[in-house]
């Protein structure tokens, strides 16, 4: 049956795209992403008279991010947006709905090249030292030594920890992917510290409990502590900006790239190329002071 026999009204094919990316075992964060940014465009749409997917060209793509880059969004949001709406326009074609994507050949908005705020080590020495409880500590190393979301290190159970190579099962991870990361020496021995003061869990126990309910720490819990420690400190220190700084490092001590994309939990590399720009940044600082002309 030709695609444009269809002629789904915006509610009606927004309501099966999220059906299935739900089947398709997405996450409710991604699902409400996903519904934050495209409800808008299609509320717009009909302020422009259309109804139906169909009735969606190029030109009104352009002009709803137009609009969006002149109501002060910042440049990452508008290429978020336009990617939302590449995605459910291709799901369109796909199930036939549409012959073509009205974004067909569109580029997409630029990002803007900013380097991402990460923190230097003098700042994690700092933070760790400042640590007021084992617990605490090993939150902390565990952020910066293998990279985890904040979703992701809540979720661990005593049963994902092999404690004698540090090998971690991040269960359900980002897509509701499993992957395996590493931990270091020194990590595994503050997460036994850890245990010796609050007990050894159960295989399928939290690993890490909240101080409060002694049940499985929440991820506001986490972001709590870690707004304690930036009001001690007074630097940054949150969860993403642990994960960066993971990232960061991990490229300088010689991680290559890929590897790298399987520790974060990342599709592909795209977003992981920011991180490169700081390594540029280190090769300037690097000829500067071992320049072979410049020092004569």
């Amino acid at each position: 049956m030709p695609a444009t026999e269809f002629a789904l009204t915006f509610s009606e094919a927004l309501s099966i795209f999220l059906l299935d990316r739900r089947v398709n075992n997405y996450s409710p964060k991604t699902l409400l992403h996903y519904k934050t940014l495209l409800t808008p465009f299609f509320n717009w749409s009909k302020e422009q008279g259309l109804e139906r997917i169909d009735q969606v060209t190029l030109k009104h793509v352009r002009l709803y991010l137009f609009k969006c880059s002149e109501s002060d969004f910042s440049e990452t949001t508008v290429n978020t947006i336009a990617r939302a709406l590449r995605a459910f326009f291709n799901f369109c074609v796909s199930e036939e709905w549409l012959e073509k994507s009205p974004m067909h050949g569109m580029k997409m908005p630029k990002l803007p090249k900013k380097l991402p705020t990460v923190m230097s080590k003098e700042q994690v020495k700092k933070l760790l030292d400042s640590a007021e409880s084992e617990r605490d500590k090993v939150i902390m190393m565990f952020f910066l030594d293998c990279g985890l979301r904040l979703s992701e290190l809540c979720n661990l159970n005593y049963q994902d920890i092999d404690l004698k190579v540090g090998k971690v099962l991040i269960r359900s991870g980002k897509g509701n992917k499993d992957r395996v990361v590493f931990v270091g020496a020194k990590t595994i021995k503050r997460l036994i510290k850890y245990f010796a003061v609050r007990g050894v869990p159960k295989p399928s126990e939290p690993l890490f409990l909240s101080d409060k309910t002694n049940e499985r720490i929440s991820e506001s819990g986490v972001g709590q502590m870690l707004r304690r420690y930036e009001r001690k400190l007074g630097f940054k220190c949150n969860p993403h900006l642990l994960r960066r700084t993971f990232a960061t490092e991990s490229l300088r001590a010689g991680m290559d790239i890929l590897t790298l994309q399987k520790f974060m939990g990342h599709e592909d590399i795209t977003v992981l190329k920011h991180y490169l720009l700081l390594l540029n940044d280190d090769l300037e600082s690097a000829h500067r002071g071992f320049g072979l002309i410049d020092n004569l």
